[in-house]
């Protein structure tokens, strides 16, 4: 490595059929464990879990030094189980990846940021759970970037938990969250206090606002990513924007907005 000193990597295929590798990265200082899975998926053999999914990585609300909104994105999987992933990080950054899925419907997830000093890092599990089809721990690295508007002083948020649900886009006058009555609210990003708004949805996804802020609200059905802006009814108050992501599974949907300098959390849950 350039600079600096060199790396020494091995490797061992497993020879029992178990179609595994494993092995170690070191600098004689530190040793990290390696492991990988065999590309299994084909035509003829094609993956079950191959589809649509949106997926949430919530913020840490409440902390100035760490995005408080919650990220998103969309996630698509191939009949030979290759995913991409397309994310918007509440930061103001994007993130997109190819990865091959494991028989075993294991993701390693690892996308480069901020020029290569910074990355998500992740082990995605697919399982069939109640209010999530994939989850994982991930860590979110970004260096201090004087020039960065949100967050120059860089964070590391450990082990976060990214849930993810499968999409399926709503036919005809369907909609794309089985609610009638919902609460939209936002928090945190430099707000002086958290506003929240009543809404209808109602056929073809279509949202009827019942609250007192001036409020639009946009549900893109193709890819199941929402995106508005909400105008608190403060003399003087501008119109804030916000985006996101539904997740059918847990019917609800997250996102953030953006402050002067941090990030804020939306969600969409049902009306009590």
């Amino acid at each position: 490595r350039k600079g600096t000193n060199a790396l020494t990597v091995t490797w061992a295929v497993a020879l029992d059929g178990s179609g595994t590798i494993t092995g170690t990265v070191s600098d004689a200082t530190w040793v990290a464990a390696l492991n990988g899975d065999r590309a299994v998926f084909t035509k003829t053999n094609p993956c079950t879990l191959a589809g649509k999914y949106t997926f949430v990585l919530p913020g840490l609300p409440g902390d100035s030094f760490v995005p408080g909104g919650a990220s998103y994105g969309t996630v698509s999987i191939d009949s030979n189980g290759v995913a991409t992933l397309k994310g918007f990080l509440s930061d103001k950054t994007s993130a997109a990846q190819k990865g091959q899925l494991s028989k075993n419907g294991e993701w390693p997830l690892y996308i480069p940021l901020y020029s290569g000093k910074g990355s998500l890092l992740s082990w995605i599990g697919f399982t069939n759970r109640l209010n999530d089809d994939f989850h994982g721990l991930l860590n979110w690295s970004k260096p201090a970037l004087a020039t960065a508007k949100y967050y120059p002083l860089g964070f590391t948020t450990n082990e976060s938990l990214v849930v993810g649900s499968r999409y399926a886009a709503p036919v005809g006058t369907n909609k794309i969250l089985q609610i009638t009555a919902g609460e939209l609210t936002l928090s945190g990003g430099n707000l002086t206090q958290e506003y929240g708004n009543a809404f209808n949805l109602g056929p073809s996804s279509k949202v009827t606002n019942l609250g007192s802020n001036k409020m639009t609200l946009t549900f893109t059905t193709s890819s199941g990513l929402f995106k508005g802006s909400l105008t608190p009814t403060n003399a003087g108050a501008k119109a804030i924007a916000f985006n996101g992501a539904v997740l059918q599974k847990g019917t609800n949907a997250a996102g953030y907005f953006l402050g002067t300098n941090q990030s804020g959390t939306v969600s969409i849950q049902i009306s009590p």
